[in-house]
């Protein structure tokens, strides 16, 4: 009877009554009295390739998850790299806006002054007329 779990095989020799536990190729030799042994029972070695099988199974599961959520780590580190590019380009629009609310603020500022200084260019003009129509 040979039972197997990965690099371990299990083998039963009904005849000698000898478990042998293979590992990387390397036996060893357990002798089963009446095929009753202290170090190992049949039932417990079965048990034992069961559970490495499950441990095996589970590691599977888990090296799955993993390469999930590598994959998750991949797509949200894209992410992350387009959100840093958009902030990049929003604080430079942000720059360019507040350079442009500057010359706003500037030609408001001077469009005022034109307007004063028109203003009172209309008004000494005014009064230059008057001035002419009184003297005529």
């Amino acid at each position: 009877m040979r039972l197997r779990c990965g690099g371990v095989v299990f083998a039963l020799s009904w005849r000698t009554g000898t478990l042998v536990e293979g590992r990387l190729g390397l036996p060893k030799f357990i002798l089963l009295g009446a095929f009753r042994a202290k170090v190992w029972s049949l039932g417990a070695a079965k048990e034992e390739v069961f559970r490495l099988q499950r441990d095996q199974e589970k590691a599977k599961d888990v090296d799955a998850m993993v390469a999930d959520l590598k994959l998750d780590k991949l797509a949200l580190e894209g992410k992350i790299a387009a959100l840093n590019k958009e902030i990049m380009k929003t604080i430079g629009l942000q720059d360019r806006a507040d350079k442009l609310r500057a010359q706003v603020g500037d030609l408001e500022e001077k469009a005022r002054r034109d307007a004063e200084a028109s203003a009172a260019e209309m008004e000494r003009l005014r009064r230059s007329r008057r001035d002419r129509s009184r003297r005529l």
